[in-house]
C-alpha cells in the first residue's frame, strides 16, 4: 500500500514537470476527451433532446449552419392577396362564402349550415366540407383543403335564433406566404364608417371590392320590417351597410366586410335583392369583435383536437361546441 502510494506521487509530479516543460516553450497542451460521458436522463425531456458531450459530435453539432431569420411579409392587401376570400363546398357544390382568419381557420356564416325547406333533416359533416380559397380558383386551380371540423358558439339565450358564425378548421395549414389570411378589426363601427364590401360578383365571378358605408341600424330595421320581411334582432354584436346598385344581387352569406385592410364582419344573409324594394337595399353584417374569445377558445380546441401545438387543458369552453 505504501508502495502504491510512493508510485503515485511520482506519477503525478512527472506529468506536472511535463506540463511546465510545454508551457516553459510557450506551448499549450491540449488533452483530448476521446470517451462519451453518461448523460443526465430527465424523464421530463424527450430522449432526442439528451446532450452527447462527445467532442466530435459536439463540433458537428456547432457547426450546423443556424436557420435564417423569417422575411416579415409585406402589410396585406386585399386587392392583391386573394386567399383571405373563400368559397366553402359541401359535396362538391358551393353553399357559402368565408374568410380565412388564420392559415387553417376559416369563418362564415352559420346560416350555411341551416337545413334547407327541401332536406329538413339534412346535416352537415366536417368529413363532407372542403374550401377554396380565392387565389386558387381566381387562378382555375380549383384546389381544395380539406375541413376537419367546424366550431358554432352556444346560443346566449336558448331557442332564441340560431348561431351567427361558424369557424371550419382545415386538415392541413395552408403554406406560409403563398397564403395569406386577413387580420382582425377590433373594433365596432358607427353609423357613417367607410367599409368594403367583398364579394364575388355572379357575372364575371371575379372577387369585386365595393366602397360603401355603415347605416343606422334604425334606418336598416326599417328596411327590412316594415315590410313584412325578416325579423333582425339589432342589438350591439349587428350592423348594416349599404348596398347599392353597382353590388347588385351579388352578396352571399360569408362574405367578408374590409375596414382599414382588416376583418371587420361577416355577412349573416347575403343577398336579399328580390325581397326589397328597389333603392333600399342592405346587408347584414355580424361583428367579428365579439367573437374573438371564441375563436381563440376554437383554435386551442383545434390544437387539442389534432395534436397540433400546445393548448391550455384546464380551460373550459361552455359557448363551444366541436362538431366532428
Amino acid at each position: 500500500m505504501h508502495l502504491h502510494r510512493v508510485c503515485t506521487a511520482l506519477l503525478w509530479v512527472f506529468l506536472n514537470c511535463q506540463v511546465n516543460a510545454q508551457i516553459d516553450a510557450g506551448r499549450t497542451l491540449m488533452i483530448e476527451e476521446t470517451v462519451h460521458r453518461p448523460t443526465y436522463y430527465n424523464k421530463a425531456h424527450k430522449s432526442s433532446a439528451h446532450v452527447d458531450y462527445n467532442p466530435q459530435l459536439l463540433a458537428l453539432r456547432d457547426a450546423k449552419p443556424k436557420k435564417e431569420p423569417r422575411v416579415a411579409l409585406p402589410s396585406f392587401d386585399p386587392k392583391t392577396d386573394l386567399s383571405y376570400y373563400v368559397n366553402v363546398l359541401d359535396r362538391g357544390s358551393v353553399i357559402c362564402a368565408g374568410a380565412l382568419i388564420s392559415r387553417r381557420m376559416v369563418v362564415t356564416s352559420s346560416r350555411c349550415f341551416l337545413p334547407q325547406p327541401t332536406e329538413p333533416t339534412r346535416e352537415f359533416k366536417a368529413e363532407d366540407l372542403r374550401v377554396v380559397t380565392g387565389k386558387d380558383f381566381a387562378d382555375g386551380a380549383h384546389k381544395t383543403s380539406q375541413v376537419i371540423a367546424f366550431y358554432m358558439p352556444v346560443e346566449k339565450e336558448a331557442g332564441k335564433g340560431v348561431h351567427n358564425i361558424a369557424l371550419l378548421a382545415l386538415e392541413q395549414k395552408l403554406q406560409r406566404g403563398a397564403y395569406r389570411y386577413i387580420p382582425l378589426y377590433s373594433r365596432l363601427p358607427p353609423k357613417g364608417t367607410p367599409v368594403t364590401m367583398s364579394f364575388v360578383d355572379h357575372q364575371s365571378h371575379d372577387i369585386t371590392l365595393y366602397e360603401s358605408k355603415v347605416l343606422s341600424n334604425e334606418s336598416c330595421k326599417q328596411t327590412y320590417e316594415d315590410y313584412g320581411k325578416i325579423h333582425l334582432p339589432f342589438n350591439e354584436e349587428f350592423f348594416c351597410v349599404a348596398n347599392r346598385k353597382k353590388a347588385g344581387c351579388s352578396t352571399r352569406p360569408g362574405d367578408p366586410l374590409i375596414i382599414e385592410n382588416k376583418l371587420a364582419g361577416i355577412n349573416l344573409y347575403g343577398e336579399l335583392c328580390d325581397e326589397l324594394k328597389e333603392g333600399r337595399k342592405a346587408d347584414v353584417y355580424y361583428s367579428l369583435r365579439h367573437s374573438v374569445p371564441f375563436i381563440q377558445r376554437s383554435t386551442d380546441l383545434l390544437r387539442a383536437f389534432t395534436k397540433s401545438g400546445p393548448y391550455n387543458s384546464s380551460a373550459t369552453t361552455p359557448r363551444t361546441t366541436l362538431y366532428p
